[in-house]
């Protein structure tokens, strides 16, 4: 797969432009949606390429990824979030986090304050249960 300097760019660009907008609308791509973009985006660059060697009867064209196809993947993902939207009432990450599958609205930030903030319940809750059987615990852990 051929990607030149200046499409590379562009792609670069596009992807820097994408990933803002994004954030305004509060939502990003995880992993597995970028990874899904990359393949789509190839496989709309070797269909084109197969349609110009039909169209044209080349002997051995080669596919060139370019801004265009990233282009058309964010718009036909955002299609789909907008329909996912509409159909079931709410976005992806809303239904995910309600049936408790993920949280998608959690930074690593967050992450660590909640895991830090359960293992002082823990710690407290054990300290509690070992005063009752008279161990001689400080309670300000």
């Amino acid at each position: 797969m051929e990607v030149n300097s200046k499409e590379r760019q562009k792609i670069l660009a596009f992807a820097e432009e994408h990933f803002k907008e994004c954030e305004a609308l509060k939502t990003t791509w995880n992993g597995r949606q970028i990874r899904n973009a990359f393949q789509t985006a190839i496989a709309l660059a070797e269909y084109e390429i197969h349609k110009l060697k039909e169209r044209f009867e080349l002997t051995n064209p080669k596919p060139r990824l370019e801004v265009g196809q990233f282009e058309k993947v964010a718009e036909a993902s955002r299609h789909f979030d907008e329909y996912i939207k509409v159909t079931l009432g709410s976005a992806e990450e809303d239904l995910a986090r309600e049936r408790f599958e993920r949280r998608d609205d959690l930074g690593m930030s967050d992450i660590e304050q909640e895991a830090g903030s359960k293992k002082k319940r823990t710690t407290k809750l054990y300290l509690k249960n070992n005063r009752r059987r008279g161990e001689n615990l400080p309670i300000d852990y």
